[in-house]
């Protein structure tokens, strides 16, 4: 009984960033339509905040409990800009404001982690504005700096973080209420995590879930645009071929840096101004496979089983030319057995131009980093239809 306890215990640390993102995801696809999101009423349009956030280190890993045993805080001072609806894709997103951040988290335990020095963006995306409330899902990305990352002899217990620099990935929920025309009150939760990816190790990450409370003071105070939504037209299915390159560690340390790479091709179908559906088939090269089978299996195998390849499907978000996206895959040809079947990926696309894309994103086994990927992709969807049309 208490393995099968330990078992689910394990299952559910794991899947819990999983189930959120899906949770996060979702929560964004059902109140794409009909937000009771108002304008023409006057609201700062510039203003800028400090925020206070308390929360913990969760403890996903045994490994975890020798570190940051303290509450976690932070303090942070961030600018906020009020979209104007200058653009399409703000009116799509109901005028949402976005922030420009620096935060300060002490973990209440200087010999092991230290503190975590962030700049980043947020945007909040309204879900219910009112003249006397505001009700918005969160985002912010970054880079933090780690003041006592791992160290091999000075600081051997920190097996959250082996760099000191870290990307920011900070989802949330937040309400604000005026206290004056040009002030307001900010409170909500949030899920910070500080990682490198497996790009060295070791890589537990943090995850800090916490509280906050903010105040804003602002200036430029003028209505909300209330223009009507500019009308959608859905693009048609379209093809992108992706390729991305990347670099990982394995145990034992000290074995130094193995190549990765994906190639793939995305199927894409953009539904509404927010939403788009991928679907696809990719390739996978793994230079650590061999180093991992022989801790297993005390055999280096053969070259052509660091290859992998799978199908997957997930959800994809838009604005404006980035959109952030959420895969669940599965493979189909999977020779060396060290990891499950299943895979996931978080990341973020930029559109250059009318074909091209830059990509950055994360592949992981249910939040178990394997790599990250680095890279671009081409739109092939006009050139196949050219070729039908021959």
């Amino acid at each position: 009984m208490k393995a099968l306890i330990g078992t689910l215990q394990i299952l559910f640390v794991r899947s819990t960033p999983f189930i959120f993102g899906v949770l996060m995801n979702g929560f964004s696809v059902f109140t794409t339509h009909g937000q009771p999101v108002k304008t023409g009423f006057e609201t700062s349009h510039k203003s800028v905040g400090l925020r206070y956030s308390r929360g913990f280190l969760f403890a996903h890993s045994a490994l975890m409990h020798a570190i940051g045993r303290g509450p976690n805080q932070s303090l942070e001072l961030f600018m906020e800009f009020q979209t104007a609806g200058v653009r399409p894709w703000e009116f799509y997103h109901r005028l949402p404001p976005w922030r420009l951040l620096f935060n300060v988290a002490d973990f209440s335990d200087p010999r092991h982690i230290g503190q975590v020095y962030s700049l980043g963006t947020e945007m909040s995306f309204p879900l219910v504005r009112r003249r006397c409330f505001y009700l918005g899902l969160t985002g912010a990305l970054g880079l933090g700096f780690v003041t006592r990352p791992f160290h091999p002899i000075k600081n051997n217990t920190n097996a959250a973080v082996s760099s000191p620099v870290n990307y920011l990935l900070r989802p949330g929920l937040e309400v604000a209420f005026p206290i004056h025309r040009q002030a307001r009150i900010l409170a909500g939760l949030s899920f910070t995590h500080w990682s490198v990816g497996a790009l060295t190790m070791p890589n537990l990450g943090m995850n800090i879930p916490a509280f906050h409370v903010a105040v804003t003071g602002g200036w430029d105070v003028r209505p909300l645009n209330s223009a009507p939504r500019p009308p959608f037209a859905r693009p048609p299915w379209q093809a992108d071929l992706l390729l991305c390159g990347g670099l990982k560690q394995v145990y034992p340390l000290g074995t130094g840096f193995f190549p990765t790479a994906t190639l793939g091709v995305w199927f894409f179908r953009q539904f509404t101004p927010k939403s788009a559906f991928p679907a696809g088939i990719e390739f996978f090269y793994d230079g650590s496979m061999k180093m991992r089978m022989f801790r297993a299996y005390h055999s280096y195998g053969y070259d052509w089983q660091a290859l992998r390849a799978g199908l997957f499907a997930g959800y994809e978000w838009m604005i404006n030319r980035f959109s952030l996206y959420f895969h669940f895959g599965g493979y189909f040809f999977w020779p060396d057995r060290l990891d499950t079947r299943f895979y996931q990926r978080i990341g973020m696309r930029c559109r250059v131009g009318q074909k091209w894309h830059l990509n950055f994103s994360l592949k992981s086994h249910f939040f178990v980093a394997d790599f990250l990927e680095l890279g671009g992709g081409y739109r092939l969807w006009s050139w196949i239809r050219k070729k039908a049309q021959k």
